[in-house]
């Protein structure tokens, strides 16, 4: 997407959570009235912010990692700990790839690029005295765009909870048994807004599912795995390549029934 052609109230039109919108209004107003540090540093805040949000749904999910994070930041909220504060600031975009995995590897490279920006615009010891840091019109463009696109605009549905939320929602009442219905519904629920990577990682735990028993309680709804399989093939075919062949390698390596092998590549439950 060229960041020059985006206009920054749709963009904000695509903001998920309502407290993140009003931060990066702040860094649209900046933009708009020529601040261009102000611009920068209040989209690190949003950033920030709205990371930290889609934590505390992570959290409430299940997820660990989420949870001690939190834990860590509400600690030194608490207390006022502002060191720690800064320290947790400071690592969050390492966390949420390396732990969460809510911002994947190329999303990190652009938002470690903001930062530090960010820290030129906001530390004056950061760059020298006689050469202020001014960013261009340009940058802080992309650099909101970027915001959006890769954090601010995305489902906080991401990595091991992505299993973790299926594992519950699979054995409920709830889950769909006619197959068409399943495919729109594991599009809605688990595809629609969730990185690629994510993608493939969902549909590989479906597979070894299928191919492997594990784990063992979702052994009575074959059906179910199947027809969610079939919805990633489908409904998300720029990542099948790569499924299909995360699948080929574990029938190599001699895992699953032949009627379970036809059903996934048939796609009939």
């Amino acid at each position: 997407m060229d960041a020059g052609f985006v206009d920054l109230d749709i963009l904000l039109t695509r903001i998920r959570h309502p407290q993140s919108k009003v931060y990066f209004l702040d860094a649209v107003k900046a933009y708009k009235a020529g601040a261009l540090r102000g611009a920068l540093t209040s989209a690190w805040v949003a950033l920030v912010y709205d990371l930290i949000a889609k934590y505390r749904k992570l959290s409430a999910l299940g997820d660990t990692a989420a949870a001690t994070f939190l834990q860590a930041w509400d600690n030194a909220t608490n207390s006022g700990d502002i060191s720690e504060l800064l320290l947790l600031e400071r690592t969050i975009l390492d966390h949420a790839t390396g732990n969460t995995q809510v911002v994947n590897q190329i999303a990190r490279k652009h938002l470690e690029r903001l930062r530090e920006d960010r820290n030129l615009c906001a530390h004056p010891a950061f760059s020298a005295e006689a050469d202020l840091f001014e960013p261009s019109a340009e940058l802080v463009r992309l650099h909101l765009v970027n915001t959006v696109d890769l954090v601010l605009a995305q489902e906080p549905l991401q990595g091991k909870a992505i299993s973790d939320l299926y594992d519950i929602d699979v054995q409920s009442p709830g889950f769909p048994t006619n197959h068409e219905r399943i495919l729109d519904y594991v599009e809605q629920r688990y595809l629609a807004r969730v990185r690629s990577q994510n993608v493939r990682n969902f549909a590989t735990v479906l597979a070894k599912s299928l191919l492997k028993g594990v784990p063992a309680q979702w052994e009575p709804l074959h059906h179910k795995i199947i027809s969610s399989l079939v919805a990633v093939r489908d409904r998300a075919p720029e990542c099948w390549p790569d499924i299909s062949q995360v699948i080929a390698n574990l029938l190599d390596s001699g895992a699953g029934q032949p009627s379970t092998r036809r059903g996934i590549y048939r796609g009939v439950p």
